[in-house]
């Protein structure tokens, strides 16, 4: 019977708020039968790579990991609904379109190195690479975003 030693897991930080499991457990059972070899991830994610492999060892399940950057306000917390953050749809205008905020973000996020404007995702497929996509949050100055991307 393969076992994860109980004083490895820190069980405070494996369990939402309202006390259910934390998606860590199920992740690399679902991901493994889901049949996926690549795990892209928030760096938000990122303590609790080390339980996340070791349930994935006792599966026999070896994917490639990577975290990417988060976007983020000025106050450096991440973008959320759990916290309410602003949607996507808020930024909307005559002038700002969904395809003007995938640029912006794929743009500030590495994957393009200049602002492309206006594109659809699938427009940035051929750009797509982990190993430039940045390290770095995505800092979200509501002003100044806007400004930009009203232009």
């Amino acid at each position: 019977e393969k076992r994860i030693p109980d004083r490895k897991i820190q069980i405070d930080t494996a369990a939402w708020f309202d006390g259910k499991p934390d998606l860590v457990f199920s992740s690399p059972y679902d991901d493994q039968k889901m049949g996926a070899t690549h795990l892209i991830r928030g760096s938000d994610i990122f303590p609790f790579f080390f339980m996340e492999v070791m349930i994935a060892k006792m599966l026999d399940y070896k994917p490639v990991h990577h975290y990417h950057s988060m976007v983020v306000d000025k106050n450096n917390v991440k973008y959320s609904k759990f916290i309410k953050s602003p949607s996507i749809s808020s930024y909307l205008s005559d002038k700002i379109t969904p395809g003007k905020i995938i640029g912006y973000l794929a743009w500030k996020g590495g994957i393009v190195t200049d602002y492309p404007g206006e594109v659809k995702l699938e427009d940035l497929l051929p750009f797509f690479n982990l190993k430039t996509i940045s390290k770095n949050d995505i800092i979200i100055y509501d002003a100044e975003m806007i400004n930009f991307l009203s232009q």
